[in-house]
């Protein structure tokens, strides 16, 4: 048998005032806090931030040659595939070939981005094989095509300028128009 008590009502609208302040305050932080570098790598030691960079080097050095892989990155960097895959993991969340995909699709984007060449000229020169795998891996980090990333620069209007709302500010905006402020 449930016990009811003597609990008072809550105003429904209090109710979700105070639940929408708090997911707004939720969603402020997680903007503000998300792409800092004390967020994302609090745990990492100054040997792992160094691994990173010595891997971007040796990444970086070899961008275009599809042959370039985790063998080859283990043996520019003198350690066991274990302690590297454990390394990266804590680190960054991905595994080693995870990372070296993302690290050639992010150079690629940059790429796309600056209008270097074609799409595949691009997936070559970064050191993909198959422009039709380039082209999935990407829209898969993505969520849109490399073409469609030449075409939004293509169709980039430079003497507008694009304002951006932060997240919080927008979902704030929608909380005070339901809840009528």
């Amino acid at each position: 048998m449930p016990f009811y008590g003597n609990r008072k009502k809550e105003d429904p609208v209090k109710l979700l005032s105070s639940f929408g302040g708090f997911l707004i305050n939720g969603l402020i932080f997680i903007e503000t806090n998300l792409n800092t570098k004390a967020f994302t790598m609090a745990n990492d030691s100054p040997q792992d931030e160094l691994l990173i960079l010595r891997i971007n080097e040796f990444l970086e050095e070899n961008i275009s040659d599809e042959n370039y892989g985790v063998a080859e990155l283990l043996a520019s960097l003198g350690i066991s595939r274990t302690h590297l895959h454990r390394r990266l993991k804590a680190t960054t969340g991905k595994s080693t070939s995870t990372y070296i995909r993302e690290f050639r699709l992010k150079k690629a984007h940059e790429m796309l981005k600056n209008d270097v060449g074609t799409v595949s000229e691009i997936a070559y020169g970064v050191g993909f094989s198959s422009p039709s795998y380039f082209s999935t891996a990407f829209k898969k980090l993505y969520i849109y095509s490399p073409g469609e990333t030449k075409l939004q620069n293509d169709l980039a209007i430079p003497s507008k300028k694009k304002s951006k709302l932060p997240l919080s500010i927008g979902i704030a905006i929608l909380f005070a128009c339901f809840l009528g402020y």
